[in-house]
């Protein structure tokens, strides 16, 4: 379907639902592998799932953030309007006050030339890592949320082997079979709640401002181990990671496992895309194994 159909689509579910809203202009946000964003009037933000079985995900997360923004030192998605309940993917969506700022891609990072400022993001992002991880899981444990635990690895890399190493090049997995080894026999650590997608297009920043304005997308927010969050962080650079570890206290144990994680980003790309019939997100991921 037509993007532009598609938003009209999304606009009048919107209006039918909030009338109040009575929105002037509306545009779609950078493409998202699990929903469609549309933002109302630089004030509004509208999340629609992509598929049913994100629905579901899509209802975990604004009881998580109802039970846990409080407790985070940024600003979070907040439900002002939740429209889940009995409905599939094209009419079920869920409404957030707009959180200005734009993502904090390396070049952002990079364009900060002051030191003072740079000290000051990684402790923005440091002091937010270390209150998610901080919260009690037994405050979510009713939840429906994602575990990214052991056995989880263990079916990605199933799933690996038997998606997409037929794509791959011999030394490219015998590569990823090391890699895999070395992940799984590392995989010691006590679930804390994370983001899961802590990437840059999930921190907001304030270029005039320089400071982080919040942190989006928590479809992916579970128990899991805190090193996928570094891990996360890591296309900003060494100074970047030696400002976060000294903001973070034993935040330098999980580097290890993060730079292992990292390895696997890729390959996730690849395999979310030839799961869901994304042939971009297939041919990015899988193109250095080919």
């Amino acid at each position: 379907m037509p993007l532009t159909s598609k938003l009209d689509r999304y606009l009048a579910q919107i209006r039918e639902d909030m009338p109040q809203l009575r929105p002037r202009s509306a545009k779609t946000a950078a493409d998202g592998q699990y929903n469609d964003v549309v933002i109302v009037d630089d004030r509004m933000v509208c999340r629609f799932p992509k598929r049913d079985a994100h629905v579901e995900a899509a209802a975990a997360s604004v009881s998580l953030l109802g039970r846990i923004h409080d407790l985070l030192p940024l600003a979070v998605p907040h439900a002002a309007g939740v429209h889940l309940s009995g409905r599939t993917a094209g009419a079920a969506y869920v409404a957030y006050p707009f959180i200005a700022g734009e993502p904090f891609h390396r070049e952002a990072w990079e364009s900060v030339s002051a030191a003072e400022v740079r000290r000051t993001i990684a402790a923005q992002l440091a002091a937010f890592l270390r209150a998610l991880h901080g919260v009690d899981l037994d405050r979510v444990a009713d939840l429906a949320l994602p575990s990214a635990d052991v056995a989880a690895w263990e079916a990605m890399y199933a799933s690996i082997r038997a998606r997409l190493f037929e794509y791959m090049r011999p030394d490219a997995r015998a590569a990823v079979v090391d890699h895999f080894d070395a992940l799984l026999a590392g995989l010691d650590f006590t679930p804390r709640l994370i983001h899961g997608d802590f990437g840059t297009s999930n921190l907001l920043y304030d270029r005039a401002a320089k400071r982080i304005t919040g942190v989006i997308d928590f479809d992916g927010a579970g128990p899991g181990d805190p090193a996928t969050d570094i891990a996360a962080l890591m296309s900003y650079g060494d100074e970047f990671m030696s400002l976060l570890v000294g903001e973070y206290p034993g935040s330098e144990s999980l580097l290890g496992r993060a730079r292992l994680y990292r390895g696997t980003f890729a390959l996730q790309e690849a395999l979310f895309g030839i799961e869901h019939g994304d042939s971009d997100a297939f041919d990015a991921g899988i193109e250095e194994y080919r």
